[in-house]
């Protein structure tokens, strides 16, 4: 008996798909097709068709994923509406709110201030369109707080 064709994907699988990939970063992944699917894997399949996938980090060793968030009120303001411990959260979430109102350069710089070393989450505070003033500001991994301003860039 023939193998079973695979079933084509709907735009939104695809969209799931493409979204867990790009949720993973600075390792390999696996796009496979899998009883007639495509399927996310994390471990490289032992036979049959498969695509590897690698989204590295941009920028410096910030927002990993990797530093423990204490959500207190010393830490991070109770005004706080929420937190991106992730580059992949700051680039799905963060930054397509802000394109609507920041040039290109000022979204580069945004992105600079939170992908630095020393930066273990980014915290968002609402009214945050106010001349110079985001709402954004970024929690250091050693425990200071500083807002992400683009005066310079103004």
């Amino acid at each position: 008996m023939p193998p079973t064709p695979p079933t084509p994907p709907t735009a939104n699988e695809l969209r799931r798909l493409v979204e867990g990939l790009d949720g993973t970063r600075g390792e390999d992944l696996f796009l496979a097709l899998k009883d007639g699917r495509l399927v996310l894997e994390t471990n490289r399949p032992e036979s049959g068709a498969f695509f590897i996938v690698r989204t590295e980090f941009s920028g410096g060793d910030g927002l990993r994923g990797t530093e423990t968030l204490s959500v207190t009120n010393r830490d991070i303001p109770i005004t706080a509406d929420a937190a991106f411990t992730t580059q992949s959260a700051f680039e799905k979430f963060v930054l397509p709110y802000y394109v609507r109102t920041r040039t290109p350069k000022e979204l580069q710089a945004m992105k600079d201030t939170a992908y630095q070393d020393d930066v273990g989450a980014v915290f968002h505070e609402p009214s945050s369109e106010t001349g110079t003033t985001l709402g954004l500001s970024v929690v250091k991994k050693n425990g200071d707080i500083e807002p992400i301003s683009l005066l310079p860039l103004v």
